[in-house]
């Protein structure tokens, strides 16, 4: 009976939840990367998960997540219609007004889009060892603590009154940054011991990158004021910004496809989970090659290192640094400059101390989102699962794209072809959120910030993510038999 009320349990947990205004976030697909039968998806977050799938054999067909996310702009619950995404610039920049509303009591703003579509992944288990074979493009775009005073007099331009003739300091680093990549990999993961129903495992994920752009910008230290006049008095800055566009500086012009890589790297991802399997089976001869090649668990405890890694951006860079700077930029008006070389020769002219450098064709290191991650995932019986999630931005180098911080609760129900999952994040360690996965089949699909979408709350982001995956148990089952060679040893 438990079994059968499962479903309806969960569903009736989500819409109760989500009418106390919680909802997620979508990064790193938790309803997907929690799945025991999710392939090499589970990878996503610890390699050493590919040995603790089920399946001998798997392969992830398309893969996808796409979400943007912020804490200062939102959408009034009801006001949402998706026919506005297919007019985003017109919504955004025109009609901003009518359409967003903005939380003012939001001094540090932070915003987040990231996209990853995945083509066909397979994952192999052989005897003691699992492999994974994967491919995707990403995108991410992030923003650090950008100062609301900053963006305001961007979005509402320099005479924006409340604002005028005030000293603005800002002695802490703020940022902004964005990169999309091709990446092709290779994954292991191994049963390194096994002693008394207790497991070790250890993964590592191997990948070679191919960068289409990217650009970062950080401000380490500003201090300003805009004048009755619109004229800007930076007292102090010291920023850098670094990009490889697909651009002409010249004219400011897409080049689209010419020159599509403008970098390449690696990267790894490290993981080790340590596994208490349901009951202990003693390792004997005739066991080696009879024991089904996979055992329900108690628990499991995982931790993992992230997208570590980096591109040199060689192709069509451009750097620029203010150091220690200080100058007057008369009344500038964004929309006169033709190129960003006149934007910063207007203010060079004005400039009384310090330095402004220009570079072009001068290669630099860009690193990707890096985190670190524990999991760790009970099984309370019944096909029922609590899966607990934390995963820490390590902002361990300047120039990088940043991905969002957060804790995570994904309790679930789950069998071979059907599971259902709930995913509960506190996001930024600060506001808790809620989503839904639903996996029938051979197809997963969720979202973890759905209620904006179905008018439940305000909107701040929107998610979705969906695999299609395929896979089998018992590779080297012949006439009732299994072959030793698919089987690992217990």
């Amino acid at each position: 009976m438990i079994k059968n009320l499962a479903p309806a349990y969960l569903v009736f947990l989500w819409v109760a939840l989500h009418l106390m205004g919680l909802k997620s976030v979508a990064q790193d697909m938790t309803g997907i990367v929690s799945d025991r039968y999710s392939g090499a998806n589970r990878g996503i977050i610890n390699p050493a998960n590919l040995f603790d799938s089920p399946n001998c054999l798997d392969i992830s067909l398309v893969t996808g997540s796409f979400g943007i996310q912020n804490n200062y702009f939102y959408l009034p619950g009801g006001d949402f219609n998706p026919r506005d995404i297919l007019d985003f610039r017109n919504t955004i920049y025109e009609n901003r007004r009518d359409y967003f509303s903005e939380r003012d009591n939001i001094e540090k703003i932070t915003g987040y889009q990231y996209g990853r579509l995945q083509g066909t992944s397979v994952l192999f288990k052989y005897r003691n060892h699992a492999f994974a074979f994967t491919n995707s493009i990403r995108a991410v775009s992030s923003a650090r603590r950008i100062p609301q005073h900053a963006l305001k007099f961007t979005m509402e331009g320099l005479s924006y009154t409340p604002q005028v003739d005030i000293l603005y300091s800002e002695p802490r680093p703020f940022s902004m940054a964005t990169m999309s990549w091709a990446e092709l990999g290779i994954g292991y993961a191994s049963n390194l011991s096994r002693h008394s129903g207790h497991e070790f495992t250890a993964g590592i994920a191997l990948k070679r990158l191919w960068a289409y752009h990217s650009l970062a910008i950080r401000s380490d230290d500003l201090i300003y004021f805009v004048d009755q006049d619109r004229d800007i008095f930076l007292l102090r800055f010291n920023s850098t910004a670094k990009g490889a566009l697909p651009l002409d500086y010249n004219n400011t012009q897409f080049t689209g496809s010419e020159d599509l890589i403008r970098g390449k790297g690696f990267a790894f991802d490290l993981g080790i989970s340590f596994t208490q399997k349901l009951r202990y089976r003693r390792r004997s001869f005739e066991r080696l090659y009879t024991v089904s090649p996979y055992e329900p668990y108690v628990y499991r405890i995982g931790f993992s290192l992230l997208d570590f890694g980096s591109v040199q951006m060689k192709e069509n860079t451009k750097s620029i640094i203010f150091e220690e700077a200080a100058l007057i930029w008369n009344n500038p008006n964004i929309e006169e400059y033709r190129n960003i070389d006149e934007l910063i020769d207007d203010m060079e002219s004005g400039l009384i101390r310090g330095e402004i450098r220009r570079t072009e064709g001068e290669a630099f290191t860009m690193y990707l989102p890096s985190a670190a991650s524990l999991q760790f995932d009970y099984n309370l019986g019944s096909n029922f699962f609590a899966y607990f999630l934390w995963v820490q931005d390590l902002p361990v180098m300047k120039n990088r794209v940043a991905r969002p911080s957060y804790l995570g609760f994904i309790p679930r129900y789950e069998t071979r072809w059907f599971s259902l999952a709930i995913p509960m994040t506190l996001y930024e360690y600060r506001k808790p959120r809620l989503g839904l996965s639903v996996r029938l089949g051979v197809l997963t699909i969720g979202t973890e910030q759905p209620g904006g979408m179905l008018h439940l709350n305000d909107m701040d982001g929107m998610d979705i993510y969906f695999s299609i995956s395929l896979g089998l148990e018992n590779c080297g089952r012949k006439k009732g038999k299994i072959n030793p060679c698919f089987n690992y040893w217990k």
